[in-house]
């Protein structure tokens, strides 16, 4: 059943109805800790709500949380119980697993020691700012994320009074800098090797000439999935073992068109999985990440054997980024490229694109050659075009 809200005016609190019940939002001042605390008190009618405040605030009222509030359990206490119960079944299993590895950060440092009431904002930003040195930018928003949650449920279950974290902004942190791509010779390089690499020249072949997420490289059922030279992205393998179903988005299916020699090389497997491990099984996420680090110490083999100039080792994302700058440079727009790499927030493109030296090189060059050749046509025109003298009367 829907829910209604009703705001009255500061110091007053809210009012929130759920079916036959009304739950009263307010801050009072505990009686045994004479602090203000911000509690709820639920009843049938809004007039009932207000007595039990105005019972807990004499010390007449003697909620069933107040075992809990005399125990005061820690940060680091809380943060334990805290993550099972209010996020495992209503996130995603690989989300819980990363969550739960965030949290680890807040857990083992010395804030976790203190008591949830007894936690202020100093604390808070001065354990921000020491994490900002040792995390990436994404990660110190993630502990952020779960430190405002932690607070907000621990209010609401008469924990503590506050939450520290409400105001505190994070650290002002640069942004990391862009990821390393396969320049145009290095690339040449990688696609010679795939031909003559059985174990895992097709899949690499195919991150570089798809933009191919790992898990979707993963899910892919070659016989199903590839139909002509276009290749549907249907789902996505994720840590955990299972695929999830369209893509990375969950509801996009993305549609990638191969060169033929990607096609030929898919389809010489004769098999559905596009990687298959030691015992002949569809690879885990895990041993994918091991197979292409033994694909580059082969590479590099061969490449000093060749005596060839070694390739750096770049993450399997980076494949994805290369992908991307090569449409760049193509001249692809930007919609088309988006689609191509199964994107849907706009804002990410930016991620996704680089520009090389010798793209900036070659565009400054073309744009000062275009104009000193405008400027000489400018200044032919006007000498053709220069009106003669009257002649004197």
């Amino acid at each position: 059943m829907a829910k209604s809200k009703e705001r009255g005016t500061y110091g007053a609190g809210t009012f929130t109805q759920r079916g036959k019940k009304w739950s009263y939002r307010v801050w009072v001042t505990d009686p045994e800790t004479n602090i203000p605390v911000r509690k709820t008190f639920t009843d049938t009618t809004k007039a009932k709500c207000r007595e039990q405040a105005k019972a807990f605030e004499k010390g007449e009222l003697e909620p069933p949380s107040r075992a809990a509030i005399k125990a005061k359990p820690t940060l680091g206490e809380w943060a334990e119980k805290w993550l099972p119960i209010y996020k495992q079944g209503d996130v995603g299993h690989d989300t819980y697993i990363g969550y739960k590895s965030d949290l680890k950060h807040i857990t083992k440092d010395k804030i976790a020691n203190l008591k949830l009431d007894a936690v202020t904002p100093a604390h808070v930003k001065d354990f921000l700012n020491r994490l900002s040195k040792q995390v990436s930018k994404s990660v110190l928003k993630t502990v952020r994320f779960l430190l405002n949650g932690m607070f907000e449920d621990a209010i609401d279950n008469n924990l503590c009074g506050r939450n520290p974290i409400r105001r505190v902004k994070l650290p002002a942190m640069d942004d990391p800098p862009p990821r390393q791509i396969f320049t145009d010779e290095q690339l040449m390089t990688i696609v010679e090797f795939c031909l003559l690499d059985e174990a895992f020249g097709a899949a690499m072949m195919l991150l570089l000439y798809s933009g191919m997420r790992c898990g979707e490289l993963l899910a892919i059922d070659i016989k199903h999935d590839l139909i002509g030279d276009v290749l549907h992205v249907r789902g996505s393998l994720t840590a955990s073992g299972k695929i999830v179903g369209d893509s990375k988005t969950k509801k996009h299916v993305g549609t990638v068109p191969l060169p033929k020699i990607v096609v030929d090389m898919l389809l010489a497997l004769n098999r559905e999985a596009v990687c298959l491990n030691k015992l002949g099984k569809p690879m885990s996420v895990r041993t994918f990440h091991t197979a292409y680090k033994e694909f580059f110490d082969r590479l590099n083999a061969w490449c000093a054997e060749g005596k060839r100039e070694l390739i750096p080792f770049l993450t399997v994302h980076s494949t994805r980024h290369t992908y991307r700058s090569a449409l760049n440079k193509l001249g692809v727009d930007d919609a088309t490229a988006r689609e191509l790499m199964r994107q849907r927030d706009i804002s990410m493109d930016k991620r996704y694109t680089h520009v090389t030296e010798e793209q900036k090189r070659e565009a400054v060059v073309i744009t000062f050659e275009e104009a000193q050749k405008r400027h000489s046509e400018m200044k032919k025109g006007a000498k053709g075009s220069k009106p003669q003298k009257q002649a004197r009367k």
